[in-house]
């Protein structure tokens, strides 16, 4: 990768930490909420230089090779493979080193695969604003605010209601909330087109709606920035379902709808209002009536999320995570109308679930299809190479042990002083999740910087698995001329040579190729070779295009594409099959 472009490792010092403040100091002023640390961790991310015109696709991302398949999907590596300890003790160090040298009150850790947690630690105390905070000790069941990760478990209750036929996310909001009345005027004195607002652009934050309505009173601007943050930071009480459509007919959109990413909680709390609408109009009045009611039955309940809820009570308060100042967060009632957007209390060890579900669907009531449509790309910002936004993701890139960049998708939350993350990369099968109560805020660094400790191992995982499934020299014992072929995995892709069918080298033969490299299907063991077009692999101005333009591209016979490689079997019962040519090899 070329040095203009070169990535910087997040360091777990103090040159990346927010600066110390005294507890008053940062009582008052240390509320932020979630898009300021969406800001500062964008740049920290891209690792960009000054001169960002330089920047260059690598050679890596033109010649466009194909990922090895996730394969750890039902059947995660080993937490006692050598590589893992080693990448656990190095990461536990980091936050160890993070914990003594910031202003953090209590803090827990998990790397989550499809069978559980990989690794978890937990560091100070769950009750930090007591006078003896050691005798509360912090533990997976420990629960804290965790903000604007509301929305992330919204979501997922929205998918499994898509799932169901109750919803459309191309649905207009007002077809569910017939109060839902946009503004649609402007300052700009030129027309703009408007189109209707839909569950998915609530989702996607591209509805226009803006951050906090009703918004707070600017009165002294410029003098100060009063008016600004969530309630009651901005001098707005919670707001009611009517408040917030109140708030919606009398201010103007912040930009036409579709258009620019804003990050808006009202939208979330309109998009909890509508699902719970749908809902009722679909089963009736029996059904429930609160964003609470709806997520216990359809998302809390079938994961098995048994400490996550959005109110603070008798009940659960000796498991309720406080800081050292700043508690009354914990006792804030966000009402319906905001609990989807940043009500939630949960654990490390609910989390953990919810990431398992999402790495293995048979572990929650989404299906591998559906959770594949929602882990992609909505909104890609053309300022950087880095960052993008989903549906309700937070994107950011991570370069991987080959050199290429893959999207991690990220839902981060902060509240004052409680901060989280749940991060997942999906093209390897693991995620993390960070919860973390205190002043330092960086709960995304924290995150990242498991990625930077732990892909290593996983990518040197990915490839021994799939050199166990695939590589090695392939025979037709029984063809009356030779048939054979030779798989290995290179530099994170599975490649074959030597590809020899009845006396036909196919490779060179039909494609003028020595080696090709095998792209998957989507279906486990199925591949194609990914040919591409010659005369413009490798092109900057074509990229990764010719690749997806001419995968299917090519003949079939015996109902099969001609450039289809399968796999069955296990151990000496493992066999490569080209269906086309009627042909089932062996390997030796």
């Amino acid at each position: 990768m070329p040095s203009s472009y070169a990535y910087q490792r997040l360091a777990l010092d103090e040159s990346v930490a927010l600066p110390y403040r005294s507890k008053r100091s940062w009582a008052l002023h240390g509320s932020h909420f979630i898009l300021t640390l969406i800001l500062s961790a964008a740049a920290y991310y891209a690792g960009r230089h000054a001169d960002h015109s330089a920047a260059r696709p690598s050679a890596v991302d033109l010649a466009c090779f194909p990922s090895l398949p996730n394969l750890f999907a039902g059947e995660p590596p080993s937490p006692y493979d050598t590589h893992f300890l080693k990448a656990a003790k190095a990461y536990r160090r980091a936050l160890d080193g993070a914990f003594a040298g910031h202003p953090i009150d209590g803090l827990s850790v998990a790397v989550v695969t499809s069978a559980g947690q990989l690794f978890e630690g937990h560091w100070g105390h769950q009750r930090a604003n007591e006078s003896e905070p050691t005798i509360s000790v912090m533990t997976g069941m420990s629960q804290y605010r965790v903000a604007s990760v509301s929305k992330l478990l919204l979501v997922y209750g929205a998918w499994v209601l898509e799932q169901r036929g109750v919803i459309s996310w191309d649905d207009r909001v007002d077809k569910h909330l017939p109060a839902f009345r946009p503004n649609y005027t402007s300052f700009s004195p030129y027309p703009a087109e408007y189109s209707p607002i839909t569950l998915r652009d609530l989702a996607s934050h591209l509805s226009g709606l803006g951050h906090d309505w009703p918004v707070g009173s600017g009165s002294n601007f410029p003098h100060d920035r009063h008016g600004r943050g969530p309630p009651p930071n901005n001098g707005r009480p919670f707001p009611s379902h009517d408040d917030v459509f109140n708030a919606i007919q009398s201010t103007p959109l912040v930009s036409p709808p579709g258009l620019v990413p804003v990050y808006s909680n009202t939208a979330f709390g309109v998009l909890g209002m509508a699902l719970v609408a749908a809902n009722r109009a679909r089963g009736g009045d029996t059904e429930p009536t609160t964003v609470a009611e709806l997520m216990r039955r359809d998302v809390f309940a079938p994961l098995g999320m048994e400490g996550t809820h959005y109110l603070a009570t008798e009940n659960n308060s000796h498991l309720v995570v406080v800081p050292s100042f700043g508690a009354e967060i914990i006792d804030m009632d966000f009402l319906d109308a905001l609990n989807p957007s940043g009500g939630m209390f949960t654990s490390l060890t609910d989390l953990s679930k919810f990431v398992t579900a999402l790495l293995d669907s048979s572990k929650g009531p989404l299906s591998r299809s559906t959770i594949d449509r929602w882990l992609r790309p909505v909104h890609v910002f053309d300022e950087d190479d880095w960052t993008a936004t989903g549906v309700v993701w937070e994107m950011f890139k991570h370069i991987d042990s080959h050199g290429r960049r893959r999207y991690v998708y990220v839902k981060l939350g902060e509240l004052g002083v409680m901060h989280a993350a749940v991060a997942v990369n999906p093209a390897t099968g693991y995620g993390v999740v960070i919860l973390m109560s205190g002043v330092y805020s960086d709960a995304a660094g924290l995150a990242y910087a498991a990625f930077d400790a732990f892909q290593p191992a996983f990518d040197s995982a990915l490839t021994d698995r799939a050199t166990r499934l695939y590589s090695g020299k392939w025979r037709a014992p029984t063809s009356n001329s030779t048939t054979e072929a030779r798989i290995a995995v290179r530099q994170g892709s599975l490649w074959i040579e030597n590809y020899v069918l009845r006396g036909t080298p196919v490779l060179q033969h039909l494609y003028g190729l020595n080696a090709a490299p095998l792209r998957s299907t989507g279906r486990r063991d199925e591949f194609r070779l990914d040919i591409g077009v010659r005369r413009q692999n490798g092109l900057k101005h074509r990229g990764c295009m010719p690749h997806w333009a001419a995968f299917d591209d090519h003949g079939m016979r015996h109902g099969a594409a001609v450039t289809l490689i399968s796999f069955t079997g296990d151990g000496d019962r493992r066999r490569l099959h080209v269906p086309a040519a009627e042909i089932e090899m062996t390997r030796f």
